[in-house]
């Protein structure tokens, strides 16, 4: 999919694909889009620009992506991300840098079946942490202890490791 053709679409504000590539410039294209749900299916990524201001919602799971997929960089860019699901992205072994997404609340690594090391970095407004079927991935980072916002953290048995409730889990409120 080019740029043109999300163009005559200005007011855009969902987009669901499956299997299409992006490539070109989408600087200034739907601006209005909040929510995208994109399922990969390619690990290249040709498009530039390819970030959108007012997006809330990335859903990405089901996606051909691994670690170095060229996608991770432009959605860096995105600001106002308050959702990001990577559900059932069996190539991941480990998760992108989520250092830029200072808004995010919601964090579903959910069935990344080759998932070894998360990094959750400092995400203050990170209310809820699923980690279901990710047979792979030990304890959960340290860090995870030190989320002032964060109230559920998802796991899924035998894989459950037990949370050392602190001072710091306080506010935890499901496990």
């Amino acid at each position: 999919m080019v740029p043109n053709e999300l163009a005559t679409l200005p007011n855009l504000t969902f987009l669901r694909v499956k299997g299409i590539d992006f490539s070109g410039n989408f600087k200034n294209v739907v601006s209005k889009l909040c929510w995208l749900s994109w399922e990969v299916t390619h690990n290249e990524f040709y498009a530039e620009n390819f970030h959108f201001a007012g997006l809330v919602v990335l859903d990405l799971s089901r996606s051909n992506i691994k670690d170095d997929w060229g996608g991770w960089s432009q959605f860096q860019m995105t600001k106002k991300l308050k959702v990001l699901d990577l559900s059932c992205c069996a190539c991941l072994t480990r998760t992108p840098d989520f250092s830029n997404f200072l808004s995010l609340e919601i964090l579903r690594l959910d069935w990344c079946i080759r998932l070894t090391t998360i990094s959750i970095g400092k995400l203050e407004h990170l209310k809820t942490l699923s980690t279901k079927g990710c047979r792979n991935l030990g304890a959960l980072p340290p860090e995870v202890a030190s989320l002032p916002s964060l109230t559920q953290i998802a796991r899924y048995a035998p894989y459950l490791e037990r949370v050392q409730m602190d001072a710091s889990l306080i506010g935890l409120k499901e496990v």
